[in-house]
């Protein structure tokens, strides 16, 4: 799979990296899922997860390192953008048990998003894994009209009030004051 990069040309040449651009059910390409980050450091913050392990594969490609990332959100509940993030939690935690990973690691998305995430870790991970939720591993719940300052950006997230599920978005405040918009996946 062909990687596409979008460089914003900004004082401090933002970044964002696509690592899946597919629909739900796809079976060629992994569903969307992108980072941003910037070339003056070696943070990424983590859009979605897509639907599975292949996020893993993914981040691979594009040579990002699941120790550069300490932030990420979830925006609803599909398993299209919330299944990956089991795997990204998993081999944290993973990194974390083998004191590979610096720092702690904290989702944001609706306490629905989080929770239901949560679940699944509960199921799926083995005890010394899922013990780290809540310690380095934090879930983060953000409501509609919530403003946070991440990875040096300020954040705005907000219910795009998707008819099909409770589902958020943000603006995002680059470092340069420009903005950008990520709407969720309704159409």
């Amino acid at each position: 799979m062909l990687f596409l990069s979008l460089y914003l040309f900004f004082s401090f040449m933002e970044k964002i990296t696509m690592l899946g651009t597919g629909a739900a059910m796809v079976t060629t390409c992994y569903n969307t899922c992108f980072t941003i980050s910037s070339s003056d450091s070696d943070e990424h913050f983590l859009v979605d997860g897509g639907g599975g392990n292949g996020i893993l594969v993914q981040l691979q490609k594009a040579n990002i390192r699941i120790g550069q990332i300490h932030n990420a959100f979830i925006s609803h509940n599909h398993t299209d953008h919330l299944l990956g993030m089991v795997w990204v939690v998993r081999y944290i935690a993973q990194e974390i048990n083998k004191e590979r990973y610096s720092g702690c690691f904290s989702l944001y998305g609706h306490l629905k998003s989080l929770n239901a995430l949560q679940m699944i870790c509960s199921l799926v991970l083995q005890p010394r894994q899922y013990k780290l939720i809540g310690e380095r591993i934090l879930m983060c719940p953000i409501e509609h009209d919530v403003h946070l300052d991440i990875d040096g950006r300020h954040f705005h997230f907000f219910n795009i009030w998707s008819k099909k599920e409770l589902q958020h978005g943000f603006i995002v405040v680059l470092h340069d004051g420009q903005k950008l918009a990520f709407l969720g996946d309704e159409p």
